[in-house]
């Protein structure tokens, strides 16, 4: 997926036009100011944290925010980082707002996931798995993953 698709602060669902195909381009929309500068921090952070340099990337996801609050790409950047120094307390905070701006984005409903498991929460995980199952019914994965947290949380 290139910067565009998954490292965006625009968020939104595309909508799919009549006649729409993987041929025809879809109608282009109007981009603030603001959303650009966002974009542009985001893309920033992102290279900071690919290049290895995770705490300039923290610190620059917490300028994206600051920037655009409503960026729930760079709230989930910023919970990966946390996730991986062992802040699991942060990382949930972070992991549940970009959840709460775009709930229909699969990856951030697994890093939710994948949070609450660092944390030890049980009942936690088996809330993200459910959230993932409805999200994604076809994934027969994600339903093996719901059964375990629900095993984990005694609730058989």
């Amino acid at each position: 997926m290139g910067v565009s698709a998954l490292w965006s602060c625009g968020g939104g669902k595309p909508t799919a036009q009549e006649g729409d195909s993987r041929y025809r381009r879809a109608p282009l929309r109007e981009v603030t100011e603001e959303q650009l500068k966002s974009d542009g921090m985001l893309i920033d952070a992102v290279t900071l944290e690919e290049s290895g340099r995770t705490q300039e990337a923290l610190e620059a996801y917490g300028r994206v925010v600051r920037q655009d609050a409503g960026c729930a790409a760079a709230w989930y950047g910023m919970s990966q980082l946390l996730a991986q120094r062992g802040w699991s307390d942060s990382a949930l905070a972070c992991i549940r707002r970009a959840v709460a701006l775009n709930e229909e984005n699969i990856w951030y409903v697994l890093a939710l996931a994948q949070v609450q498991h660092l944390r030890g929460d049980a009942e936690g995980m088996t809330e993200a798995w459910e959230r993932a199952v409805k999200l994604k019914p076809e994934v027969p994965e994600y339903y093996y993953e719901l059964s375990n947290a629900r095993i984990a949380a005694e609730d058989i």
